[in-house]
C-alpha cells in the first residue's frame, strides 16, 4: 500500500509540474478567497475571487493562491492564504522570522508588523499578535465603525482567555464576510497582498512552503545514512514524517522501534529524499482525488500499478484514472453512476494491471486514525460487486415484485443494520463492507438478531412501509451475497419436497417464486407461512380498527418453539373471528401446521431467527397487499 502511494508521486513528478502546484489542497467547499490587502495606513478587505452560483472554488483558483492547508500541530504557521484570519497574523510574525536580515521579503514583513498588528502582552496562549482592528478597512463600509468600537470594548474588557486571539479574528472574518454580502454559511479563504502584490506568488514564500512540505534535503531532516525503504539506494534518510497524514507505520513511539531506541527506526521505516517527496505528492492526490464516503466515513482508494503508466498526455490520463476509481466504487452505494456511464467503468474494470486498497479513516484535527484497510481488491470483484446489484435489483422489480422499481445498494446494505437516531456500532457496518468488497464468508443467521431490532425500533417509531421495505432489503442482501457466493453455508439443511412446492404453486405462484429465491427449507417456511396469514389478520384489524393488533403479539427479542405453536393457534382463531379463513388462507395455514408438527423434535431455528421469518412472510404479504390497493386506487383515479 505505500509503495502505492509512492508510485502514484513518482507519475506526478513526470508531469513537469511544480511540486508545490501539486500540493495544493483542492477543497470543494470554499465559496470565495478574501483579499487582504497591507496598504498605506489601512489593511483593506475585498473580494478576489468568488465561485457563480451554488458552485465553490474551482481548481485553479485554489492553484493560484498556493492553498496547502494550514500547518498541522505546534509547528509554527507560515502561510500566507489561511481559512484562518488568525493565522495570517501569526504566519506575519513567524515567517519574517525565519528569513535572513539581507530578505526583501523579511524588510516588508517588518513594516507590515510594526505598522498593522497589535503586540498584546495580557493575551494569554503563544500568539499575542492581533490584526489592528483601527487599521481594518471594507470599501470605505461606514458600517464598518460600529464593529470596529466592539472590537475596542473587546481589547479593552481584560477577560481575555487562551482562545481570545481566535474569538477576536472570528469576530472580524464574519463581519467582513457580512460586509462583502456573503452567506454566513459560506467558507472563504484569506490571502495576503502588500500594496496590492500577493505573496503567493513570492519566490521567498515559495521556497519556505517547500521546505516545510518537502523537507528540501535539510541536513536537520536527512541526516542519517542507511538503505532506503522504498528505492533501495544508499544515502542520507529521514524517519520524521510528522506532516504525513496516511502513515500505516509508527516513527514516534520508541515502543516500536528496531532496539527500542529511537535512532531503531532507520530500520523500520526510513526514506531519501527523492522518496520522501514522491509519498509527500501521493499523499496529496489520493487525499485530493480518490477520497469518499462510503460506510458512513471517509475512505482513502489507494492504488498500486502493476504495469506503468505511459508519459503522453499523463495528466490527462491521472485524471481520468482517478475519476474512474471514484465513479466505480460509488457506484456501490449510487448504480445510477454505474448505469450511465456502464461502457467506460466496465472497460475499466477489466484490467489486470491495477490492485485497490481501501482505508476507511477516521480524521481528527491534524491526525487520521485508521479504522479498517482491505488489500488488494482487484477492478474486477468491483465490477462483479456492481453487476450482481444490477441483477437482484432486475429480479426484485421484474420477476418477485412485478411493477416495481426495486433500488438495492450498499447504503441500503448499511440501514439494514441501522437504527435511526442512535450510535449504531462503526465496527458493525465496517465489518459487513469489509467481507463484501474483500470476499469474505458472510454468516447470515449471526446478523438475524441485528435486522429484528431494527425492524422493532421501526415498528414502534416509524410508517409501516419503513419497516417493510426494511425486512425485503434484508431479503436482497440475502440474495446478494448468495449470488457472490459469499453466505456461509452450514449444510445439512433439508430441502423442501416437491408435494410441499406443488402445493405452495397451487395456492400462488408468486409466492413459490419468493420461496426459491430465500432458499427456504420447511422450518423456515412454516414462519413464513405464519407471516402471510398474520398479514391477512393485520390488514383486517386495519380496515375495523385502523390498528393491527396481530403484531403486539410477536416478541420482536425472539420466540422459542413453544411460543410458536401457541401463536400458530391464535391466528388460526383469528382467521375465523374476521371471517377471512378462504380457501387460500386455509391451505396456507393448513401446510405450515404440517411443517411445524413434522419439524417439532428436531427445531434448529433460533427464537431471533423464528421472529425474522415470521416478519419475512409478513413484509413479502403486506407488500402485496398494499401494492393491489395502489394498482385499484390508480385504475379508480384514471375513470
Amino acid at each position: 500500500m505505500l509503495n502505492g502511494i509512492m508510485e502514484v508521486g513518482k507519475l506526478l513528478k513526470l508531469q513537469n509540474e511544480d511540486e508545490l502546484i501539486q500540493k495544493v489542497k483542492i477543497d470543494k467547499k470554499y465559496k470565495a478567497v478574501i483579499k487582504t490587502n497591507f496598504k498605506d495606513e489601512k489593511i483593506e478587505f475585498s473580494i478576489f475571487k468568488i465561485a457563480p452560483g451554488e458552485s465553490y472554488l474551482d481548481e485553479e483558483t485554489i492553484k493560484e493562491i498556493l492553498w496547502v492547508g494550514n500547518t498541522k500541530g505546534s509547528s509554527p504557521q507560515k502561510r500566507f492564504t489561511s481559512d484562518d484570519l488568525s493565522y495570517l497574523a501569526k504566519s506575519i510574525i513567524n515567517i519574517e522570522k525565519s528569513l535572513s536580515e539581507s530578505s526583501p521579503l523579511k524588510k516588508e514583513l517588518k513594516t507590515i508588523a510594526e505598522k498593522f498588528l497589535i503586540f498584546q502582552n495580557d493575551v494569554p496562549y503563544f500568539n499575542p499578535y492581533l490584526l489592528d482592528f483601527e487599521k481594518l478597512s471594507v470599501s470605505n463600509n461606514s458600517m464598518f465603525n460600529e464593529f470596529i468600537s466592539e472590537l475596542d470594548s473587546d481589547l479593552k474588557s481584560k477577560t481575555h482567555d487562551r482562545d481570545f486571539n481566535k474569538k477576536y479574528h472570528k469576530k472580524i472574518s464574519d463581519n467582513i464576510s457580512k460586509l462583502l454580502t456573503l452567506n454566513k454559511r459560506d467558507k472563504i479563504l484569506f490571502t495576503v497582498f502588500i500594496n496590492d502584490h500577493p505573496l503567493f506568488t513570492n519566490e521567498e514564500y515559495k521556497e519556505i512552503l517547500r521546505k516545510e512540505l518537502f523537507g528540501d534535503n535539510d541536513e536537520s531532516r536527512f541526516s542519517q545514512e542507511g538503505v532506503c525503504y522504498s528505492c533501495g539506494k544508499k544515502t542520507l534518510l529521514t524517519t520524521d514524517f510528522a506532516k504525513f497524514k496516511l502513515k500505516f507505520f509508527i516513527t514516534q513511539k520508541t515502543s516500536f522501534a528496531s532496539g527500542l531506541k529511537s535512532e531503531g527506526f532507520i530500520k523500520n521505516y526510513a526514506l531519501c529524499s527523492d522518496c520522501f517527496m514522491n509519498f509527500s505528492l501521493g499523499e496529496t492526490f489520493i487525499i485530493n482525488r480518490l477520497k469518499i464516503k462510503l460506510a458512513g466515513v471517509d475512505c482513502f482508494l489507494i492504488p498500486e500499478f502493476v504495469s506503468s503508466f505511459t508519459s503522453e498526455n499523463l495528466p490527462k490520463q491521472l485524471k481520468n484514472f482517478s475519476k474512474n476509481i471514484i465513479d466505480s466504487v460509488n457506484s456501490l452505494s449510487d448504480l445510477d453512476i454505474y448505469n450511465k456511464s456502464f461502457d467506460r467503468l466496465s472497460v475499466f474494470l477489466k484490467r489486470k494491471d491495477l490492485l485497490m486498497n481501501f482505508v476507511f479513516s477516521k480524521i481528527e484535527n491534524a491526525s487520521v486514525k485508521i479504522l479498517l484497510m482491505i488489500q488488494d481488491v482487484k477492478p474486477m470483484w468491483l465490477k462483479i460487486l456492481l453487476d450482481n446489484l444490477r441483477k437482484i435489483n432486475e429480479e426484485f422489480s421484474t420477476e418477485l415484485f412485478s411493477n416495481s422499481r426495486f433500488n438495492f445498494t450498499f447504503r441500503n446494505i448499511e440501514n439494514i443494520f441501522k437504527i435511526r437516531g442512535k450510535n449504531t456500532s462503526k465496527s458493525l457496518i465496517l465489518n459487513v463492507h469489509k467481507q463484501l468488497i474483500g470476499g469474505l464468508k458472510i454468516d447470515f443467521p449471526l446478523y438475524i438478531p441485528i435486522f429484528n431490532n431494527v425492524a422493532k425500533d421501526l415498528f414502534y417509531n416509524d410508517i409501516e412501509t419503513n419497516l417493510l421495505n426494511h425486512i425485503i432489503n434484508t431479503h436482497a442482501f440475502f440474495k446478494y451475497i448468495t449470488s457472490l457466493n459469499l453466505k456461509l453455508n452450514y449444510g445439512g439443511e433439508k430441502v423442501l419436497e416437491n408435494d410441499i412446492m406443488e402445493k405452495i404453486l397451487t395456492i400462488d405462484e408468486s409466492l413459490e417464486k419468493y420461496i426459491r429465491a430465500l432458499e427456504l427449507n420447511e422450518q423456515k417456511l412454516a414462519l413464513f407461512l405464519l407471516g402471510i396469514l398474520v398479514a391477512s389478520i393485520g390488514a383486517e384489524q386495519y380496515r375495523i380498527s385502523s390498528k393491527k393488533v396481530i403484531l403486539e403479539k410477536i416478541n420482536f427479542g425472539g420466540m422459542p418453539f413453544t411460543k410458536l405453536k401457541s401463536f400458530a393457534i391464535q391466528i388460526f382463531e383469528k382467521l375465523n373471528q374476521y371471517k377471512i379463513l378462504t380457501w387460500e388462507n386455509e391451505n396456507l395455514y393448513a401446510v405450515a401446521k404440517e411443517l411445524l408438527d413434522k419439524s417439532e423434535k428436531e427445531w434448529k431455528l433460533s427464537p431471533a431467527e423464528n421472529v425474522y421469518y415470521i416478519l419475512s412472510g409478513y413484509a413479502w404479504k403486506t407488500q402485496r397487499i398494499m401494492s393491489f390497493a395502489n394498482s385499484n386506487k390508480k385504475e379508480e383515479d384514471d375513470k
